[in-house]
């Protein structure tokens, strides 16, 4: 019986530390699928502001080539001689505006700047579409281990609960031991009860026995005796 205890009592403690354990991994599980959904919404959202910068940029650096292409044009139309603009009528002719061949102003430098804007919107776009591949790259391999992670999790899981059934079926059939050790117990002590008055002389002491025992024998020899004579 105390063999037995003490197996149940074993099998109960497992029992109880696999509960645990099983409880921390459903809590883990839930925790990474929250976290994987979070980082996989915050990962829609950086891809989408990454894909309106790239359009944005593009746009714009389209926008800015098409700026450049007229002013260029129009900086070569310039350097172009031109008519005077005159006027006939009662005024009389109206002075002419240029002495000379109109070149623009400082069209250098706003051609200069142009190709600077244009530069920065190139740069900006390459760096986020480099960006924007890293992130999904890292995000891909975050995925990846987290889906190892959650089948280990999911495999560790199913062999606890299968553990936790095991001793649980254990513990019925220990039990079941424990109370038929019991009753055996219990008929044997009865038994052992029943044996005391038959196999113990319990109403006198062991002097008292002797003393009887050698009456007897002395009375035997007093029998043999005359039984002697007699003959």
């Amino acid at each position: 019986m105390e063999d037995t205890q003490a197996k149940v009592e074993s099998a109960e403690s497992e029992v109880a530390k696999l509960a645990s354990e099983i409880t921390e991994l459903i809590s883990q599980l839930a925790e990474n699928k929250e976290s994987l959904a979070n980082q996989t919404k915050a990962r829609e959202a950086e891809q989408a502001e990454n894909k309106k910068t790239v359009s944005d940029a593009r746009d714009a650096n389209k926008a800015v080539t098409e700026a450049m292409s007229v002013l260029r044009e129009y900086y070569a139309s310039m350097k172009k001689p031109k008519a005077s603009l005159v006027q006939t009528g009662k005024l009389g002719a109206a002075p002419e505006v240029f002495d000379g061949v109109y070149a623009g102003q400082g069209s250098d430098s706003v051609i200069a700047m142009l190709e600077v804007v244009q530069s920065d919107y190139a740069k900006l776009e390459s760096t986020t579409e480099a960006q924007e591949a890293s992130a999904e790259k890292d995000f891909t391999n975050l995925k990846s281990e987290m889906a190892v992670l959650e089948a280990q999790q999911e495999k560790d899981l199913e062999h606890k609960k299968l553990q936790k059934g095991e001793k649980e079926q254990l513990i019925v059939s220990l039990t079941s031991d424990l109370s038929n050790s019991k009753k055996e117990l219990q008929a044997a002590e009865e038994y052992y009860e029943q044996l005391k008055d038959s196999c113990l002389a319990t109403g006198s002491t062991a002097q008292e026995r002797n003393t009887r025992r050698q009456e007897e024998i002395e009375s035997l020899k007093e029998a043999v005796d005359l039984l002697g004579t007699e003959a």
